[in-house]
């Protein structure tokens, strides 16, 4: 009987400790392509964010270990231990969408397959190179339609230029697009 008391208090302490772990750490966004991963953590207790990681790099002392694109879910080890952290929810009621298309830059290269997720009313970075980068911002107009405010950055001599691109409104769920000289992008909000 003792010997079950034991057993269920250690198993508790190690839930509660492998619980408190977790909690402390967020996943905040990705941004994901044929040729690169990318995402974001936040640590939620000290309010620092890692920026940009690729798998095998470490944060605070987690390493990225996978992501489940489908169930958006980023495995951490932290101490010899994996734990899965859901991508962050959404400050507003069904205000996330996970979109998929292709972004063209300079000299007409087009980055295929990029998949990431945005928020409304926050602006997303999605990394296309070294030295080019795509911010979108979405939100939602009172008539139900989709706004989406969109801007290149593009970093060159260690200074940052940016590039705004006209506003896009869009159908809820449907695909949205723009091109200005050599930039572009389209994507498909993903079911």
């Amino acid at each position: 009987m003792q010997s079950n008391l034991r057993r269920f208090w250690l198993t508790f302490l190690v839930v509660l400790f492998g619980s408190c772990l977790r909690a402390e750490l967020e996943f905040s966004g990705f941004s994901i392509s044929p040729t690169f991963q990318l995402f974001i953590v936040r640590d939620t207790e000290a309010d620092k964010t890692s920026g940009l990681l690729k798998m095998g790099q470490s944060f605070r002392g987690y390493t990225l270990k996978s992501f489940d694109k489908n169930r958006e879910v980023l495995t951490v080890q932290k101490d010899g231990r994996d734990f899965e952290i859901r991508l962050k929810e959404s400050k507003i009621k069904d205000g996330k969408l996970t979109v998929e298309g292709t972004v063209t830059v300079v000299n007409g290269q087009k980055v295929e397959g990029v998949r990431t997720a945005l928020f409304l009313g926050e602006e997303s970075v999605m990394p296309l190179s070294e030295s080019v980068r795509l911010a979108i911002t979405p939100t939602r107009m009172a008539d139900g339609n989709m706004k989406y405010a969109a801007k290149f950055i593009i970093i060159t001599g260690g200074k940052e230029v940016i590039l705004t691109s006209p506003t896009v409104v869009a159908l809820p769920g449907n695909p949205f697009a723009v091109q200005v000289g050599e930039y572009g992008y389209m994507f498909v909000p993903q079911p």
